[in-house]
């Protein structure tokens, strides 16, 4: 019986012991990857006011949504509840640069725009889709 306890004693020390270890190698790892994290782009929707009449596409289009991050030197893109052609505008508020790509979705998808020919700033990113548009804006670093 009183092995018993040892062996008890003993094992819940080295248990204590190497979850410590666990805990300070996983604070390492949240200082490094608070550094990768990506960092969302707020977009707001505004439908083109061009299309007057009720029809089938603009409660279609009513929808679509899009969310946007960037990560590292790229502007990713999550498109849901699409299918047609995405132009996409970044362009600098100073006007010094801008990147231009298109993407044609079918449903949903993501997407990548490579901004690494951008220098540090503010951005203004624009998706046009037909009868919807969503504006946004981010900084560079």
């Amino acid at each position: 019986m009183l092995q018993r306890n040892y062996f008890l004693v003993i094992a819940f020390l080295m248990s204590m012991t190497f979850s410590g270890f666990a805990f300070a190698e996983n604070e390492e790892d949240d200082d490094s990857a608070e550094s990768d994290d990506p960092v969302a782009v707020d977009l707001l929707k505004v439908r083109d006011t061009t299309l007057k009449s009720f029809s089938i596409l603009k409660n279609l289009s009513s929808m679509v949504s899009v969310d946007a991050e960037i990560r590292g030197d790229d502007l990713v893109l999550f498109v849901k509840d699409y299918v047609g052609v995405v132009d996409v505008d970044v362009t600098a508020v100073s006007g010094s640069g801008s990147v231009s790509d298109s993407f044609y979705v079918h449903g949903s998808g993501y997407f990548v725009v490579d901004l690494s020919a951008l220098a540090s700033g503010e951005y203004e990113v624009e998706l046009d889709m037909g009868t919807v548009r969503f504006t946004g804006q981010f900084a560079i670093n």
